[in-house]
Parts: C-alpha cells; sequence; structure tokens
C-alpha cells in the first residue's frame, strides 16, 4: 500500500486480490473521499467503496495506519470507517449511509467517543 497526494486529492494504491468488477491482480487507486468502510477478514481487508468491493491483502492495523486519521476511525477490531459515511451513531453502533450498521467494540468506545466530541458542534 502507498499513499500519493494528487492534485491534492488523497489516495492510496493496493494491489487488488478480488473486485466486483474484475480488476483482479491490478493495482489500484482508491480516492479516501469514496471509501466508505474497511471490514477485516484475517490477513485480508474487503474495502467498500462508491465503485465497488476491493479485497486486498494486509492487517487492518496497516490500513489503520495507512488511512488518514481525521477522516477513518476504527470502531471494531474488525470494522473502520469513513466519517464522511457516518448517518448517525449510538453509544453502541454506528449508522452509515445505505442503512448499514456496525456495533462499536467496547475497547473502541472511548476511542469513539473522543472522536465525536472533538467533532461536535455545540448550539445554545
Amino acid at each position: 500500500m502507498a499513499i500519493c497526494n494528487v492534485f491534492e486529492c488523497y489516495c492510496i494504491f493496493i494491489a487488488v486480490l478480488w473486485h466486483t468488477n474484475r480488476q483482479n491482480g491490478k493495482t489500484v487507486r482508491l480516492i479516501f473521499k469514496d471509501i466508505h468502510f474497511v471490514e477485516g477478514l484475517k490477513n485480508y481487508c474487503k474495502i467498500h467503496t462508491s465503485n465497488g468491493v476491493y479485497i486486498t491483502h494486509g492487517s487492518m492495523k496497516q490500513i489503520e495506519e495507512s488511512f488518514p486519521g481525521d477522516e477513518f476511525i476504527r470502531i471494531h477490531k474488525s470494522t473502520i470507517i469513513s466519517v464522511y459515511s457516518i448517518k448517525y451513531l449510538t453509544g453502541q453502533e454506528v449508522c452509515l449511509v445505505g442503512d448499514r450498521y456496525f456495533p462499536i467494540g467496547e475497547t473502541f468506545r472511548d476511542k469513539v467517543k473522543n472522536f465525536v466530541s472533538v467533532r461536535l458542534l455545540a448550539f445554545a
């Protein structure tokens, strides 16, 4: 995986093992804003984007370290979500646009709470 800044549009290059549009075996550029969430599958990651689903070799830790921390947050041992895809959240789960629900892991709850509180707008 490699990160680059192309025309001020952040992206990542990944080696694709499987893709819904048959781009298997290619190295593709994914723009961070197009990524909705990532699911961990042992030694592989399933990256859900606006352009389909990509499977690549790598750990969730590698993905988490490669993605920008202000745009993505790990909410579970097997889930990283894009803040741009969040519809709403509770203390127990996150709902993404498209009504996909993900539980917030107990070990990640404080991290999610702090992440949200920094970005929370207070209205008087």
